[in-house]
């Protein structure tokens, strides 16, 4: 449930910032991206 409340707050600020922004996890998996495919 968090993974999908941090993807939709990377969602809108992608579109804002002209990066690749992301939220990793305690143990360094990717659980949110403005690139979708980096995710996991």
């Amino acid at each position: 449930m968090a993974n999908r409340l941090f993807q939709g707050i990377i969602h809108q600020m992608a579109d804002a910032v002209d990066r690749t922004i992301g939220v990793m996890d305690e143990s360094g998996v990717v659980i949110a991206c403005s690139e979708l495919v980096k995710i996991g």
